[in-house]
């Protein structure tokens, strides 16, 4: 039996989520095991020749598509008046706002490069590794919590854990030093579903009145499968500090990470709303 990846990952545009998403991979990966050879993946890269970026861009794709050898790379010309035409067909129907000079369509994923944005030479090789292996970014990790507390409050502290909450994936700890509540700190996970998308697991901590005082991502911030540098992911960590409950949190996000940006926007907003009812209980 053999299974587009094509067709799989239009489908999972089309609205496939939660156990039919498990269960279409669970399909393609079984499918892949018993066939003597894996299902092509097409990619297509509309290109310039006018471009000055274009011969190294090339290279770049030319290695990856060796490196996989199950892409199968077609380059068409926008000088022409058939390639353009399919260009601009094609920006319409993937909702590409971001066009660019160099464009790659993986099924619905799309990078574009233009001037000093290289999006389809940086983030092509992250993508395709991620999309053959997506369990890579998935799942639970264990977190430091002891070394976080520390970090954060200070030699001396500790954490105890608190009783589980209707949320299974969010673990809270209450952290104290000489016998009195200094703050708190949650251990948030939250599953993407997203085949290129890594989970969302952060350790986030509180003072004990309640306001973020730091976010540690456990699983790193990816854009297309490859990590952020550290400034990119203190950035966007820094939008999150000195929150209450009383915030609408909404922080400046991460360029081609939506479904990121929500999850820990929506994580930090349970954490502190859990730690308000927590605390109005006493």
């Amino acid at each position: 039996m053999i299974l587009d990846l094509g067709f799989w990952i239009l489908d999972w545009t089309r609205g496939v989520r939660g156990a039919a998403f498990v269960a279409l991979l669970t399909l393609f990966t079984a499918a892949s095991a018993f066939e003597a050879e894996d299902p092509p993946i097409p990619v297509t890269v509309f290109y310039s020749a006018e471009d000055k970026h274009w011969p190294a861009a090339e290279k770049v794709i030319d290695v990856v598509a060796k490196k996989f050898p199950r892409l199968r790379v077609e380059k068409k010309s926008i000088d022409t008046d058939e390639g353009y035409k399919e260009l601009a067909e094609t920006e319409k129907r993937n909702l590409i706002k971001e066009t660019g000079d160099l464009t790659l369509v993986m099924g619905p994923l799309t990078l574009t490069s233009k001037g000093k944005r290289r999006d389809v030479e940086e983030y092509f090789e992250p993508m395709v590794a991620r999309l053959l292996d997506p369990a890579q970014g998935k799942g639970r990790l264990k977190a430091d919590v002891p070394a976080f507390v520390k970090d954060i409050f200070g030699d001396g502290a500790t954490a105890h854990m608190l009783p589980p909450t209707t949320n299974e994936n969010i673990l809270y700890f209450r952290v104290e030093k000489d016998g009195n509540t200094i703050g708190w700190v949650a251990d948030a996970f939250k599953q993407i579903v997203c085949p290129v998308c890594n989970d969302v697991q952060v350790l986030v901590a509180t003072s004990a009145e309640l306001k973020t005082l730091a976010l540690r991502p456990v699983r790193e911030l990816e854009r297309w499968g490859k990590p952020l540098d550290e400034k990119q992911t203190s950035d966007f960590m820094s939008g999150f500090k000195a929150k209450t409950p009383k915030d609408q949190i909404k922080v400046d996000g991460i360029s081609g990470a939506t479904k990121t940006n929500r999850a820990y926007e929506a994580l930090v907003m349970e954490v502190l709303g859990d730690l308000k009812k927590k605390a109005d209980s006493k």
